[in-house]
């Protein structure tokens, strides 16, 4: 059996072991973003996502969820994760500044989408019509 297939949340109580913040297993945020563990995991080589551990397991904060909501943003939005990276670095100024200097492109980037699309669903109508007849 391979560990990485297995879906298993181990609950964990931190507040009687100590430990005041909220904190979420590795099994309750992928459950809340929809994201698999192996996601979550490769976030932590990367570097995008740092949870803390208590006693061996990952231990994901407020914060880390806020950072997980973020990362889905702007992944969503067509950043690579490298961009996502670059973005976590820097301050909530420098992020601005960068955002609304990509606007443009990615406003492009979603029309010529939206274009693709509308090209491909016209395709299949066509296709179902030729087949109807």
């Amino acid at each position: 059996m391979e560990w990485d297939n297995m879906d298993v949340t181990i609950p964990i109580d931190f507040a009687r072991r100590g430990i005041a913040m909220s904190r979420y297993t590795i099994g309750e945020i992928a459950e809340e973003f929809g994201v698999s563990h192996r996601t979550l995991r490769f976030w932590e080589e990367r570097g995008i996502l740092l949870p803390d551990r208590a006693y061996g397991y990952r231990a994901y904060s407020d914060a880390d969820r806020q950072r997980i909501q973020d990362v889905l943003a702007w992944s969503t939005a067509g950043f690579s994760i490298r961009e996502i990276w670059e973005m976590l670095a820097m301050s909530s100024e420098q992020r601005i500044s960068h955002l609304i200097k990509r606007l443009p492109e990615l406003q492009s980037e979603a029309n010529e989408a939206h274009e693709l699309r509308t090209q491909i669903i016209s395709n299949l109508l066509e296709t179902v019509y030729e087949l109807a007849d």
